[in-house]
């Protein structure tokens, strides 16, 4: 699962989300809806993740992705959303499985991309 701003996609993320489907892992997308991030949005959909939108947020300066139910990737941006940001990678299953307890829940009140 991947809480993520829908900018231009990581060719390293990319690839493991394209792995991970071809094993039958079932890969969710969320992030703030744009307008002009429409065409990242039905990227991520074509590659055959669930997708969904939340439209109460326009742009977070955080974004995270919980794998393997124990790893958290939090990544912090700054407001000009300039620079890459500061990455950091938490393995401990309790704090993944706290995050995964938010995205599930802004998972609830996001719409369906179809």
């Amino acid at each position: 699962m991947l809480f993520i701003r829908f900018g231009k996609p990581n060719p390293d993320i990319v690839e493991t989300i394209e792995k991970s489907i071809k094993k039958g892992v079932k890969v969710k997308i969320l992030g703030p809806y744009r307008k002009e991030k429409e065409t990242t949005i039905f990227f991520y959909k074509n590659l055959g993740c669930e997708v969904r939108v939340l439209k109460e947020f326009t742009f977070p300066l955080i974004t995270f992705g919980v794998y393997d139910e124990k790893v958290l990737h939090l990544r912090f941006y700054t407001p000009s959303g300039e620079e890459e940001g500061l990455l950091v990678r938490i393995e401990d299953e309790e704090t993944a499985k706290l995050m995964k307890e938010v995205f599930n829940e802004l998972w609830k009140k996001a719409e369906i991309i179809k």
